[in-house]
């Protein structure tokens, strides 16, 4: 990770005091694809991701996985995009039902997510293109 440093000098009534602050580059580095399935009558997700700009590989394989893991035949992509996806899920009975969303960064997918989830979203998560190993 590269750290650059940045000193910063402030002047109050005749004293002046410096200070050091230290700044990270971001984690993330390749872009790459993030993809969420879920299988409407198992209330399961499955996340996966692709390194490569397109969707086509991230979602297969988010499909794949639900299938599989959920044993399901109704696995369906309910988020995906090229930098953050998210999930959140609503209350509906007699299964909550899972809502996607994405976004240019965690925060701004969640939100995204939680907004088509409605007033009582729940079970917030989010997988993003940088994040490591995010198809195990």
């Amino acid at each position: 990770m590269r750290r650059c440093k940045r000193q910063v000098v402030v002047a109050v009534v005749g004293t002046v005091t410096a200070s050091t602050v230290w700044c990270a580059a971001p984690a993330h580095a390749a872009p790459g694809w993030a993809a969420i399935a879920s299988s409407p009558s198992r209330e399961a997700t499955d996340y996966a991701w692709s390194p490569a700009t397109s969707s086509f590989a991230a979602e297969a394989q988010a499909l794949d996985k639900c299938t599989v893991k959920q044993r399901a035949d109704d696995c369906i992509v309910v988020a995906s995009g090229p930098v953050c996806a998210a999930v959140a899920w609503d209350v509906a009975e007699p299964l909550n039902q899972a809502h996607g969303g994405i976004g240019g960064s965690r925060q701004a997918a969640l939100a995204a997510a939680a907004a088509a989830a409605g007033p009582y979203a729940n079970d917030l998560s989010v997988r993003c293109s940088w994040d490591p190993n995010p198809t195990l």
